[in-house]
């Protein structure tokens, strides 16, 4: 996730072989591998230009890798084992791993605001490795939500090919919060069929959320309930043929 990516430990780094102006961004994996490797490379008779021409990386930038991970160990206050452990390829994967579960349980399903999980990071000292301010945190929950909502669109186009055509009721109305927010649930399993911000909220535009909704699925709605304003009666009767 982007807020491991955006990690200060990971900021990109001047290469003093191309023109001064270059700047070569790495991805957090690489330097990870690469720094390993390097370290097993590393000998009283080798070279950091040797270790730097088998990694292919300018011998400034992997300089520059080094330093940082020596100012981390001396300035961060943890362990060494623990910055090794997080500073490694497998500590990274567990970094992922951790921060898209605390996105997810305490972030989506336990409504834990972004300040929250910036306190968490900062508290634990994985603010160290993973990126902790408020942006960043930002940036992983909204690519948390992105996820979901495909990972839920995958689910119905996979779930809708395996359904047998079935009749359903459909309970609808509508939210604000604050823009208006079509919703349309399953009575029975409880399960929110549409969910929708719509600029209207007319017979009209419930049909057009409710079809491109339907799509790919065997349903047909032949009954609505409602507080039975006029767009919903009407939308119920003329568009759904339902009572």
């Amino acid at each position: 996730m982007h807020a491991i990516e955006q990690c200060p430990q990971t900021v990109d780094i001047q290469d003093s072989t191309p023109p001064s102006s270059t700047r070569l961004s790495w991805p957090r994996q690489v330097v990870s591998a690469k720094q390993e490797l390097a370290e097993q490379l590393d000998s009283p008779g080798t070279s950091v230009r040797e270790i730097a021409e088998v990694l292919d990386v300018p011998r400034s930038t992997l300089r520059a890798w080094q330093q940082q991970k020596q100012q981390l160990l001396q300035h961060c206050g943890l362990a060494t084992e623990v910055v090794e452990f997080f500073e490694s390829s497998a500590g990274l994967s567990f970094l992922h791993q951790m921060l898209a579960a605390v996105h997810l349980v305490f972030g989506q399903a336990s409504d834990a605001g972004i300040r929250s999980l910036c306190e968490f990071f900062e508290m634990s000292g994985l603010h160290h490795f993973v990126a902790a301010s408020y942006g960043s945190q930002r940036a992983a929950a909204e690519e948390m939500e992105n996820l979901i909502v495909q990972f839920g669109q995958e689910e119905d186009q996979r779930l809708g090919d395996q359904m047998q055509p079935r009749d359903i009721s459909l309970a609808e109305d509508e939210t604000f919060h604050p823009q208006c927010c079509l919703v349309g649930i399953e009575p029975v399993s409880n399960f929110i069929l549409l969910e929708q911000y719509a600029d209207r909220r007319d017979a009209d535009t419930w049909q057009r959320c409710m079809d491109e909704r339907l799509t790919g699925l065997p349903i047909t709605v032949v009954q609505v309930a409602s507080d039975e304003a006029k767009a919903l009666i009407r939308h119920a009767e003329f568009c759904l043929g339902g009572e």
